[in-house]
């Protein structure tokens, strides 16, 4: 080799110094083409499901174009040493070579790294994504589907918080479980109550609030305005409204009827005024009362006039003595529509224990009768509820619940009775019962079959109880007919019991674990397995802040406000003046 390097192997050098620096001639032309292989068979195997995992890599890649690659590598790593081969035999000496070997090696080097990474990006952007795991159940927390939005132009909307409701068309009932103080009346009831809606609603209002508040803007609504009030709540709270309370007889809605229909209907009314205890042991009694009060009814409907009929007549028949009794039922058995009923007790011997005690329940169940008939005001007829906008308040203290629950049952069952029956005057598309403290209500039948068949006729049930126990003693055997609605909200569960039903409810998620074991020779290996779990354990379903909701299968989390944060709503609504 020489020690002064020849012109030629200068011309060389600096001619492979231009040429390796060149990135349109080497990297362009040489790994450029490398990669555009690579990427083909990647794609052409990805959609073959052919890629493969090599040792020590992350990513799936194309064995195929991995081999292209290795040998297309191997192939132009030869160059280097061609050129420092072809230096010697021109006469380069020792740096000349070196200089000739190395400026291509380190330039073959760094392309070949910028051009690996170039494909590494490309392999990562078209990975075939992880399947998800879900052989053990696929629960999640889903975005609400544009269905559910608030539409401003859909009048007859039932909002299920501040960011979703139910349009005109969908026909689901609701279920809200939430204790005490939780704001579920700021948060769901009274915003529904001042947002814009042509629906008819039915609220049950314990201790008068929902009306104070939102009475005057129902009526700014343009709705017809009720509020059922014997015990004179709003006047007593400082409600501001102005509106007059109005009162309720269940008899005025059998006017007109057929005989076959007023059986029906008296049946229906002697079962909500004396409904059966949960649990009882002999339903006799109640079911004798039942009997006795209904023939009181039949024969009173047809002795009286319409304008005179009234419960408070068959309250006063209970209360006669022994022995008027015998006599006014006697008198009644004349009535062919009554007697059937009449005659299973006409006849008895006033002192008969049996039929005392069948008298003593029947006079424990009609007790109520005596204090809501203090009410004044016009009457309110239900079937308005199908015919036009209508706001209906029902007013009750809470220590007068206890005493008077069946009441609260009349006025409920029958509501939802005239608008099923009324469906030739049908002018509203939906009527919403907002059932507050729905656990008061009993096991209604009426609520049984509304959720079962009432949809179609417009109707909305929304209950809210304070815990899954309340259900449970309410319905007995039927509390799954209860829970199993459209739309179910749990909002700050803090009950141990309604934790555990909702962590149930929402399934189960499938978690992969990576388990890394090292033998005795020190080697570790790692290993993948599954489990399953709850998308919520219990404990932290009493943490969620937003209202857990579940419909059509799917798990949401809707957002809760109290209505008075909505600034747009500003001075829609007047003070509570419990507050």
């Amino acid at each position: 080799m020489e020690k002064d390097p020849s012109i030629l192997s200068l011309i060389c050098l600096a001619l492979t110094v231009y040429v390796y620096f060149r990135r349109s001639h080497f990297h362009d032309k040489i790994f450029a083409e490398v990669n555009k292989q690579k990427e083909q068979a990647h794609l052409e195997d990805l959609k073959a499901g052919k890629l493969e995992k090599p040792a020590g890599h992350n990513l799936f890649m194309s064995m195929r174009g991995f081999k292209i690659a290795q040998q297309k590598y191997l192939l132009y790593v030869g160059y280097p040493f061609v050129a420092a081969i072809f230096s010697v035999i021109i006469g380069g000496n020792f740096f000349i070579v070196f200089a000739t070997f190395c400026v291509p090696m380190a330039t073959w080097w760094s392309w070949q790294k910028k051009g690996g990474q170039i494909y590494q990006e490309f392999k990562i952007a078209n990975q075939p994504a992880k399947p998800e795991r879900n052989e053990l159940g696929s629960a999640n927390f889903s975005k609400v589907p544009k269905k559910y939005d608030i539409n401003p132009d859909d009048n007859y909307q039932v909002f299920l918080g501040f960011t979703a409701c139910l349009g005109v068309n969908d026909k689901k009932h609701v279920l809200t479980i939430a204790p005490s103080r939780s704001g579920k009346g700021t948060c769901l009831i009274v915003p529904n109550l001042i947002f814009p809606s042509n629906n008819s609603y039915v609220v049950l209002d314990i201790k008068g609030e929902n009306a104070a508040v939102t009475a005057r803007r129902q009526k700014e609504l343009g709705k017809d305005v009720v509020i059922i009030d014997p015990w004179g709540i709003q006047e007593k709270i400082g409600a501001v409204h102005g509106i007059k309370p109005m009162s309720f007889n269940p008899l005025t809605l059998l006017d007109g009827m057929s005989d076959e229909q007023l059986f029906e209907e008296c049946t229906s009314i002697a079962e909500l005024i004396a409904p059966m205890p949960k649990d009882t042991k002999d339903p006799f009694w109640i079911n004798r009362a039942r009997v006795l009060i209904r023939g009181l009814l039949l024969a009173h409907l047809k002795i009286e006039t319409p304008a005179n009929w009234s419960l408070l007549a068959i309250y006063k028949a209970l209360r006669l003595g022994n022995a008027e009794l015998i006599n006014y039922l006697n008198a009644c058995a004349e009535i062919e529509l009554a007697a059937d009923d009449v005659n299973q007790f006409k006849g008895n011997d006033p002192d008969n224990k049996t039929f005392l005690s069948i008298v003593s329940t029947a006079q424990d169940t009609t007790e109520f009768i005596r204090n809501i008939s203090k009410g004044g005001g016009d009457i309110f007829n239900p079937k308005q509820l199908n015919e036009k906008p209508t706001a209906v308040y029902i007013c009750i203290p809470e220590r007068a619940i206890e005493a008077n629950y069946q009441w609260l049952r009349l006025v409920v069952g029958l509501c939802v009775r005239a608008i099923s029956e009324n469906v030739q005057n049908k002018q509203i598309k939906r009527t919403v019962f907002l059932l507050d403290e729905a656990h008061y209500l009993g096991n209604m039948p009426e609520i049984r079959k509304a959720l079962a068949t009432s949809a179609t006729y417009g109707i909305c049930i929304w209950q809210f109880y304070q815990d899954i126990g309340q259900i449970q003693a309410a319905y007995g055997d039927y509390w799954h007919s209860i829970v199993n609605v459209g739309v179910q909200q749990f909002y700050k569960i803090n009950d141990l019991n309604t934790q555990k039903y909702v962590s149930e409810l929402l399934g189960n998620r499938t978690l992969e674990l990576n388990n890394t074991s090292t033998n005795a020779s020190g080697e570790k290996s790692t290993s993948e397995s599954i489990m399953a779990a709850r998308l919520l354990n219990p404990e932290q379903v009493g943490l969620v802040k937003d209202i857990i909701t579940r419909m059509d299968g799917e798990n949401y989390l809707l957002v809760a406000g109290p209505y008075y944060q909505a600034e747009s709503i500003k001075g829609s609504y007047d003070p509570n003046p419990l507050v």
